[in-house]
């Protein structure tokens, strides 16, 4: 199945609530900062990787369950 992602800016991230050589899965490297995308139904698996890329770059991502998926900041 070939999903297409859609890089949006200019999204608010709303307040939280109380391998190598492989190709890209979501296109995280891709994002400037105010980026954001929706990744439906994949909550868990974007939201590791989102906190993995974190951690091992500069880069910094949000996530934050919407609807029936989870979306994806680039914060920094």
């Amino acid at each position: 199945m070939n999903s297409v992602f859609v890089i949006e800016q200019n999204v608010p991230v709303p307040p939280k609530r109380v391998g190598k050589g492989r190709p890209e899965k979501y296109p995280l490297s891709k994002f400037s900062v105010g980026d954001s995308m929706f990744v439906a139904g994949k909550l868990a698996s974007v939201q590791q990787l989102a906190y993995k890329r974190s951690k091992k770059t500069a880069m910094k991502f949000v996530t934050r369950k919407e609807g029936n998926g989870v979306r994806v900041w680039r914060v920094a």
